[in-house]
């Protein structure tokens, strides 16, 4: 076996929803086992792969939406997904995990979630007109 490569120097490949899916779900025939064989390499430290936030976005919203999957299902595997060894996100994981909190626990749209998790890291507050802004702790809501 190769010895595992710095994640800085390797190649990286950037996944699209279908490899997230396949690998989560477990559909599709082959592709479910090829996603697995691609997220074990990457756990190894044989490929450095990059999840966009367009497609955790899209992930998010198949595996509601066409999957019926609940909030916790979602926000657990997502969660599990992200810090797996060999994955890397356009944003910060700490903040994709408050986000995620945000989304299951408040109950509020992703995109609410994620403007706010972003907020909370940069202690910048938000403008919106959506009262579930004061919700979230250590999110300062401006009003117009």
């Amino acid at each position: 076996m190769n010895e595992p490569q710095d994640l800085d120097t390797m190649l990286k490949s950037r996944i699209d929803t279908n490899i997230i899916i396949r690998f989560l779900v477990g559909d599709g025939g082959d592709h479910a086992g090829k996603a697995r064989a691609l997220f074990k390499r990457a756990t190894e430290g044989e490929e450095s792969l990059v999840l966009c936030d367009t497609v955790f976005i899209e992930t998010i919203f198949v595996l509601q939406s066409y999957y019926k999957h609940n909030r916790t299902d979602i926000a657990k595997a997502l969660l599990a997904l992200i810090r797996l060894p060999g994955i890397e996100t356009e944003t910060e994981t700490a903040t994709l995990a408050q986000a995620l909190e945000f989304y299951e626990i408040k109950g509020v749209d992703w995109a609410d979630a994620i403007v706010a998790a972003k907020a909370k890291a940069a202690d910048q507050p938000v403008y919106s007109f959506d009262n579930h802004f004061d919700k979230f702790r250590g999110v300062k809501r401006k009003l117009l």
